[in-house]
């Protein structure tokens, strides 16, 4: 079984819900960054960034009228679960397209290999819209897509049953991440379909078998010519007797 490191550090682990209702009581000066800190076990340079970020884009009213309205308290241009992966390629979601599109292939026996997963991978992103692609994939026409973000994503077995349409754009994936992107992402199948078998070719054996001898014309005319001399004699000896 091949190894498999095991992080010493749970840094990344930070929850989401925690550090919303973190902003969201620090914007609405129900608490100061200290106290929404110790209350919701955040650290407070973390709330701080954060904030920073969001009122890069939209300011402290309009994120409070916005979150208000529509319920959605993630903010379009925050992409990614926390700072510890601002340099990831892909989202939650659409690694989990991913990784139920190589579990359904693995499903129907037609498992793809590294270089190959990694090939999707690059044309996946290549169709996605605003995302940051590295250079040496467009250098290598192939992504660093590691082993870690399959590995790593438990996908259930009912979900990733091939009589399911995995890839419905109406129906929602699930994910760790606040984001709700505004549009959903490009189908894989429509970057790679599914294999499909061919029927193999038949194969008739043309060695004859004994049972080939009743059905072929000249050997059956012989075989009868030997049993109608085995009862001639045979009667022939009994005339004798």
């Amino acid at each position: 079984m091949p190894r498999k490191r095991v992080k010493k550090s749970d840094r990344s682990n930070i929850s989401e819900f925690h550090i919303r209702e973190a902003i969201k009581a620090v914007l609405s000066n129900r608490l100061s960054q200290y106290k929404a800190a110790q209350e919701y076990q955040v650290k407070r340079q973390t709330i701080q960034s954060q904030i920073k970020k969001l009122l890069q884009h939209k300011t402290k009213e309009e994120l409070l009228q916005d979150w208000e309205d529509s319920g959605n308290e993630s903010d379009d241009n925050i992409t990614f679960p926390n700072k510890y992966t601002s340099r990831q390629v892909f989202n939650c979601r659409q690694e989990d397209e991913l990784v139920k599109y190589i579990k359904t292939c693995s499903n129907l026996n037609y498992g793809l290999t590294y270089h190959q997963i990694r090939t999707l991978a690059y044309h996946y992103a290549k169709v996605i819209k605003d995302i940051k692609i590295p250079t040496n994939w467009d250098a290598d026409k192939v992504a660093d897509f590691a082993a870690s973000e399959v590995t790593n994503r438990p996908i259930d077995e009912q979900d990733s049953s091939v009589s399911k349409s995995l890839f419905s754009a109406t129906t929602p994936l699930p994910s760790t991440s606040t984001t709700r992107p505004s549009t959903p992402p490009p189908l894989l199948t429509e970057i790679r379909p599914y294999p499909t078998a061919t029927l193999a070719p038949k194969k008739r054996n043309t060695q004859k078998s004994k049972s080939s001898v009743y059905t072929d014309t000249p050997e059956l005319a012989k075989i009868q010519d030997l049993e109608e001399e085995k009862k001639r004699r045979g009667s022939v000896k009994k005339q004798n007797r």
